[in-house]
């Protein structure tokens, strides 16, 4: 696969993606005018205990069937181990509801603190469920490339979870349990979707070889979810337990508002599994192809991260209450945190060549242990403000120390010739556009936007400047290919 197709994939996920984060950006204003700070807090701790039990109960399985899918040489194999995937998480996730439902009303005492009832610990622990049976059926889509039929399902399960959401917290005027209870029924919608069209393509049987690998790859991952899951989550616990639930609830809806940055790296995501396992045979000539990916990476990414320091603050102020207000100072870093947990992505292929996957636990577990310190220091001192921060910098530390084990060749020899320059340049531009609209805050929402114009049109006249006449012309081609083409006039005889 081309530089170029791994590019075009990207945009039409993201192009799918987009949907769900328009709509939940255009839901903002209900939310916030429904429901409190108090509320938005509760739904941070019930996403703390939903990607706890994902970690724990996921067995490795998301990490472990890339291996499996691409080690199979027929498409009936491949089609196994991913039934053989569905099956082994059914398991697990009937496991965990068998252990955890019965806790429920002291999960919800533990992590709530009274505000809600057990009801909603078990509605997000039955979405969990559902979210985790269908990862496969998700991966599956993607390793065969199928992206349009993604973006398709994709998006009516946005808009059918949407329409949920309206109906239970604006018509039923059922709150925060309305909220949750809309995401139980949307997750149950997307399994269904995903599902119809694997077992139409064939019939579905599970392959006890492939179980096994499945657990023998996926296992030893697990550790290295849980040093994601402190990475990911700690910050939130800090800022609940130095703060209170309703700081948490500002907090999370920055987070929710800089999960739009995740669109375009969950795009990229999508896509470069596919891309970097076709060098698998073929490290020499990786060498050169993942150097420029993470150029071009670094340059939309950098763009993105500018676009969010530039609009936080009126984006916030105009779309929310005067009580989420403060939420905007945690934007930016938030999508920058977001853009550097992409970033460890381009340095995994070196684990996937070697089958040391085991590798990646060690990594997680040195940069959980400096999150904890980080998240800490920084929330305690300088407020929940400083815990977009602390995430940028606890997933800096991954990148750097992931960069180190690489380079050291610790899971295998897989230079990349990495563009430093243009990549240090990058950092300067956007360390420069941060600190410019976070130490000058707008003085009112208009002036807010159109200072915000600045920032990324000098970003963008930057890059320009430096990429070569060969990369503009083809940054110029792929943009013409999504725009519609002019038909010739047809003269008559």
């Amino acid at each position: 696969m081309s530089v170029r197709k791994l590019g075009l994939n990207a945009v039409i996920y993201g192009l799918g993606g987009m949907l769900n984060r328009i709509i939940s950006f255009l839901l903002l204003p209900l939310f916030t005018h429904v429901l409190t700070t108090e509320d938005f807090g509760a739904a941070g701790m019930l996403q703390i205990l939903s990607t706890f039990v994902a970690s724990a109960f996921a067995l490795g399985v998301t990490g472990s069937l890339s291996s499996c899918y691409y080690r199979a040489e027929t498409p009936e194999a491949k089609h196994r181990a991913v039934t053989s995937a569905v099956v082994l998480l059914f398991i697990s996730c009937a496991v965990m509801l068998a252990l955890a439902l019965p806790l429920s009303s002291w999960l919800s005492q533990v992590l709530l603190d009274g505000h809600g009832g057990g009801d909603l610990v078990i509605i997000s622990l039955l979405t969990t469920a559902l979210m985790i049976v269908v990862q496969p059926l998700i991966l599956s889509i993607q390793y065969e490339q199928k992206s349009r039929l993604f973006v398709s399902l994709s998006a009516v399960s946005t808009i059918l979870t949407a329409l949920c959401n309206i109906i239970a917290v604006a018509w039923l005027k059922m709150g925060l349990r309305g909220w949750i209870t809309a995401q139980l029924i949307g997750q149950a919608i997307g399994l269904v979707l995903y599902l119809v069209p694997f077992l139409r393509s064939r019939r579905p049987r599970v392959d006890r070889p492939v179980l096994r690998r499945l657990l023998v790859l996926g296992l030893p991952m697990m550790p290295c979810f849980a040093f994601m899951f402190i990475i990911q989550q700690g910050n939130r616990y800090m800022v609940e337990h130095f703060h209170g639930l309703g700081q948490l609830g500002i907090y999370n809806l920055a987070a929710s508002l800089a999960t739009v940055s995740s669109l375009a790296v969950t795009a990229f995501q999508l896509s470069w599994t596919p891309y970097f396992m076709a060098y698998r045979d073929k490290p020499a000539e990786a060498e050169a192809a993942f150097g420029k990916v993470t150029t071009y990476y670094f340059y939309f990414m950098g763009l993105v991260t500018v676009c969010f320091f530039a609009f936080a603050q009126p984006v916030v102020e105009a779309m929310t209450g005067p009580d989420f207000h403060p939420a905007w100072l945690a934007v930016g870093s938030l999508a920058l945190a977001n853009i550097f947990a992409g970033a460890t992505n381009l340095l995994t292929p070196a684990q996937y060549f070697s089958d040391k996957l085991g590798h990646l636990t060690i990594m997680q577990a040195i940069a959980a242990v400096i999150s904890l310190g980080i998240n800490a220091g920084l929330i305690f001192w300088l407020g929940p403000a400083a815990a977009g921060f602390a995430l940028a910098l606890s997933y800096g530390c991954l990148l750097l120390i992931h960069g180190w084990w690489n380079h050291r060749g610790k899971s295998m020899q897989l230079p990349v010739r990495y563009e430093w320059g243009r990549l240090a340049l990058v950092a300067a531009a956007v360390t420069v556009a941060a600190a410019v609209y976070l130490v000058f805050p707008a003085g009112s929402v208009l002036s807010g936007f159109l200072r915000s114009v600045v920032g990324p049109l000098v970003f963008c006249v930057l890059v320009w400047m430096m990429l070569t006449p060969e990369q503009r012309n083809t940054a110029l081609g792929m943009v013409r290919r999504f725009l519609p083409k002019r038909r010739m006039p047809v003269s008559e005889p």
